[in-house]
């Protein structure tokens, strides 16, 4: 497992993302950008995708990744897996970044879980500094327990992993469980905590026996109609169709869905949403934008 320092460059963090692929199981990022739609540089956005094509005997390098601000290419991106952090006993905190990338979520120090007030880890210098909390104390705690089904288990993929970490995610017993809400899948989602909290002796056990996910297809969809348009809002419906009978790769279930969207506004806030055929719906950005 390897950490990158909050003051690493482009150029070392792009170095290290695609060094020893076959050696290194987990990457964990633990600083995020501040400000919403930061792009990654093109070496990190090309180290990350060799990564997981070519990592780990072509099973998938893992990098976990700290909630980001909307449209973070850190975090909004498939080959990443985004943390979120939750409060002392479950609860929702102000501090909390709402990031509809999130997977899964971990235990959050600094609000008192564990009795702490953050966690101890190793600087670069090998000493022990008393920094991380937050979201990313959540990303070392997942990135530990990925480590541990992976030691169970080393033939899981990283798809393989982001599945697990949905079927391993507890919900219940949360100050913030009535407000999970039911999706298409039957599963049960936060906006912001995505699936729920981590349970380790879950994601080590089904780690143990499960069974590989198989090939991920992908559509892109560009075609669309206004289904409402209005002084506020605007509905654009995306539409996907095929032939079961004739056509046996029809799309059935949804794992990732990404939207590129170009836009102006002259608006004080800006809210997007992805609304699905079973009208779960996911937030992509809720800004209030200040005027120069």
């Amino acid at each position: 497992m390897y950490e990158f320092p909050s003051h690493s460059t482009a150029s070392e963090v792009s170095r290290k993302l695609t060094s020893e692929l076959d050696g290194i199981d987990i990457c964990m990022n633990t600083w995020s950008p501040t400000r919403p739609f930061d792009q990654l540089d093109l070496a990190s956005r090309s180290a990350i995708e060799y990564g997981v094509n070519k990592g780990r005997h072509g099973r998938g390098a893992i990098y976990v990744v700290p909630a980001c601000p909307c449209g973070s290419e850190l975090s909004s991106n498939i080959h990443t897996i985004s943390v979120n952090s939750i409060g002392s006993f479950g609860t929702n905190t102000y501090e909390i970044i709402q990031d509809a990338s999130v997977l899964i979520s971990g235990l959050r120090p600094r609000d008192g879980n564990n009795h702490t007030s953050s966690s101890m880890v190793a600087s670069s210098n090998n000493k022990c500094e008393e920094i991380l909390n937050g979201e990313f104390a959540a990303v070392s705690q997942v990135s530990g327990i990925i480590a541990l089904g992976l030691q169970a288990n080393p033939a899981l993929t990283i798809r393989d992993v982001q599945h697990l970490l949905v079927n391993a995610s507890d919900y219940e017993r949360l100050a913030e469980t009535m407000h999970f809400k039911t999706n298409g899948a039957n599963r049960h989602f936060h906006s912001i905590f995505g699936y729920g909290i981590l349970n380790a002796d879950k994601f080590v056990m089904l780690a143990q026996k499960y069974v590989p996910v198989p090939n991920l297809q992908s559509w892109t969809i560009k075609r669309y109609k206004v289904r409402t348009s209005r002084f506020y809002t605007q509905i654009y419906e995306f539409c996907y169709s095929c032939q079961v009978i004739r056509d046996h790769s029809c799309l059935i279930f949804v794992e990732h869905v990404t939207t590129t969207i170009n836009f102006t506004t002259t608006a004080g806030r800006m809210k997007t949403e992805i609304i699905s055929p079973s009208t779960t719906r996911s937030t992509l950005m809720d800004l209030k934008i200040k005027k120069v």
